[in-house]
């Protein structure tokens, strides 16, 4: 299937631009990824190479038109009796034109436009959900959220990336929900010490993380498509598969990994909800919390929601696969914090869940951070440490600018950034980053 993907508030800012000029034609950067299928996305990065051309009069985009023989795509966006329509086409290296399918508005509603190649072809604006008919499993559900926000969120493309306790719990919880499809991702092994407090039987101490935790969705609650794969997130086979999802989880367990997948969410324009959680100290002195941040690309990207405890160290791990591989297999979990509480763990997938869904059901509008912290008393505080409204304006991020929707063209860029020395933007308070 070939997709446009577009932050939601950057194709909102197309259509005011087309509006006021009706008759024109407005050439686009976007960046690329291409398989057998083609992705476009839609980024203010110049030096992205592809191009798009839109307009709302078909007649506007002939072959002919300067520009427009030189453009990846061209979309027409209808109007008066076509409003709420598009139709577009692709241009393949080979020359021969073919239909985009689909228009993914990345942000609140996650809604997605059934793309034809001529105006001719009444479009749906959502397509067909891909579930059974039978829906009383989840009539509660539905009864919540609504019919559509409920479709619209399970026939989204999930990837969870850390499928330890807050990734098993994400899961299970996106699984139960009732998504369609789910991409598992873990290069770990279960130890001894990861079984405490988790479901999982003792004779699997030694194999793949996401592998078990597959076996246990398909027996639950089965997605239509489930993944498993045993490999780093930044190894060539995770980023084939996380480009075909809608959606990232990140789980993980340490800054550099967390870098990775904001850097993808970045790249690819997805949503990510970052999710860490954090026990430190010891007796009276304690400290124990979590951070779950949503991320929406064209407005945020993690560096600049948030941050990172150490970004220089993180960057210089993930230099080089043989740093990456050194860094893991030495590392010790307990010099890094004391210890996890499945009782957080489930805490904080639960609230990053909530916030999915609300997302999509058009209830959270932008970017949002939240920060849960219990004192020595054991009270429970929860605060916005970055709420970012549309009156409140912030400070240009450079890593935006760098990455957001440059796509494949963008991998380079990425490979020099880890490379580099700089530190990013420091968290206030610092999230708990740990997992």
């Amino acid at each position: 299937m070939n997709v446009l993907a577009y932050p939601l508030a950057m194709f909102e800012a197309i259509l005011r631009r087309l509006m006021r000029e009706p008759a024109g034609v407005l050439f686009l950067p976007v960046g690329q990824c291409r398989d057998s299928d083609v992705q476009l996305l839609g980024t203010a990065n110049p030096q992205a190479t592809g191009l798009l051309a839109v307009s709302r009069s078909a007649g506007r985009l002939a072959p002919s038109r300067a520009g427009v023989d030189t453009a990846a795509a061209a979309l027409v966006v209808g109007t008066e009796h076509l409003s709420g329509q598009a139709w577009g086409l692709l241009r393949r290296e080979t020359g021969q034109p073919q239909p985009l399918h689909l228009l993914s508005l990345q942000g609140p509603g996650m809604h997605r436009i059934v793309l034809h190649p001529t105006p001719a072809l009444r479009s749906d604006p959502h397509p067909g959900p891909r579930h059974a008919a039978g829906t009383e499993r989840w009539s509660r559900t539905i009864g919540a959220l609504g019919e559509q926000a409920w479709r619209r969120l399970t026939d989204l493309a999930y990837a969870v990336v850390g499928c330890g306790r807050t990734g098993a719990a994400v899961a299970s919880g996106l699984a139960c929900l009732g998504v369609r499809s789910l991409l598992l991702l873990d290069p770990d092994s279960l130890e001894l010490h990861n079984l405490g407090e988790m479901a999982v039987a003792p004779e699997c101490t030694g194999r793949p993380k996401a592998e078990i935790l597959a076996e246990q969705l398909r027996v639950l609650s089965p997605p239509t498509t489930l993944h498993a794969l045993t490999c780093s997130v930044t190894h060539r086979l995770a980023l084939r598969a996380i480009r075909n999802t809608d959606f990232l989880f990140s789980c993980v367990d340490h800054d550099a990994a967390r870098l990775a997948v904001g850097v993808l969410a970045a790249l690819y324009v997805k949503p990510l909800i970052d999710i860490a959680t954090g026990i430190h100290g010891a007796g009276p002195e304690r400290r124990m919390g979590a951070d779950i941040r949503l991320v929406l690309p064209g407005e945020r990207c993690l560096l600049c929601l948030g941050g990172l405890t150490d970004e220089p160290d993180a960057r210089r791990i993930l230099r080089s696969q043989r740093e990456e591989i050194r860094f893991y297999a030495a590392r010790d979990w307990s010099d890094e914090r004391a210890g996890s509480l499945a009782s957080l763990n489930h805490t904080a997938a639960s609230l990053a869940q909530r916030m999915a869904e609300d997302l999509v059901a058009e209830r959270i509008q932008h970017s949002t951070w939240l920060h849960l912290e219990f004192d020595a008393a054991g009270v429970l505080t929860a605060s916005y440490p970055d709420r970012l409204t549309q009156e409140t304006p912030r400070a240009a991020c450079p890593h935006c600018a760098r990455f957001q929707g440059l796509g494949d063209e963008g991998l380079p860029l990425v490979r020099s950034f880890f490379s580099a020395g700089q530190e990013g933007p420091r968290p206030d308070p610092e999230p708990a980053h740990a997992t």
